[in-house]
């Protein structure tokens, strides 16, 4: 035997210098696929095996953990083009029972005492009635209140308070329609880990006024966009 079949001979010998055996072994350098396959992969389990395109089209196989990009920290988007961002920080929440009695001009922090939603955990309901950042970014903040019984013509507004100083307000002067006692803002906030929001409300009427509760009448939403 000489020539091309002696050579390959020699290659199909066990030598593993040469080529890597059927039963495994390791690679010496790297693997050009160009246009071919791995075809029949199994599910991975350990943090370096290669996903398959179905675990990352359902997420069921890395919802483990696996590669650190489990279902929850995945951004999906479905058929319609609609994004879900799991654990993305945000929260609603509002003042869910009695009212809160607001003193004449004196700027007081509201204390929402209901959660809707609070994905991350970060505010508290109970204490301090913050949002604390868990996350450096840029957030969304609304805040929207309803002071019952304020008398015609009196200033009536809402503030966002980041860290102890109003960055935003709003108010009105108000009149005998139910609507003029609402006031609401939104804007945009920079957050740094740790830095905290609050809802902070002030009025000019001549005596102290009650805040009204519910999810529809006081309350704040916060949400991470970037």
């Amino acid at each position: 035997m000489t020539g091309y079949s002696y050579y390959m001979s020699l290659c199909l010998r066990p030598n593993p210098g040469i080529y890597l055996p059927l039963a495994g072994g390791t690679m010496q350098g790297d693997i050009d696929m160009a246009t071919a396959k791995l075809l029949n992969l199994s599910a991975p389990t350990a943090d370096e095996e290669p996903s398959r395109k179905l675990d990352l089209a359902t997420h069921a196989t890395l919802s483990s953990g696996v590669h650190n990009a489990g279902s929850g920290n995945l951004i999906a988007t479905d058929s319609d083009g609609i994004m879900t961002l799991p654990g993305q920080s945000g929260c609603a929440v509002y003042r869910a029972t009695s009212y809160q009695s607001i003193p004449s001009a004196t700027f007081t922090y509201v204390q929402l005492n209901g959660v809707d939603f609070d994905v991350q955990s970060e505010f508290d309901p109970v204490t301090t009635f913050r949002y604390t950042a868990k996350k450096s970014g840029l957030y969304i903040v609304s805040v929207y209140g309803y002071l019952r019984l304020i008398a015609t013509s009196k200033f009536f507004g809402v503030y966002i308070v980041r860290n102890g100083v109003a960055i935003g307000s709003n108010g009105v002067n108000t009149d005998a329609t139910w609507d003029a006692n609402k006031a609401n803002l939104t804007i945009p906030v920079a957050l740094a880990i740790g830095n905290y929001v609050q809802f902070g409300i002030y009025h000019l009427d001549t005596v102290a006024r009650n805040l009204q509760y519910g999810i529809t009448n006081t309350g704040m939403g916060i949400l991470k966009v970037a």
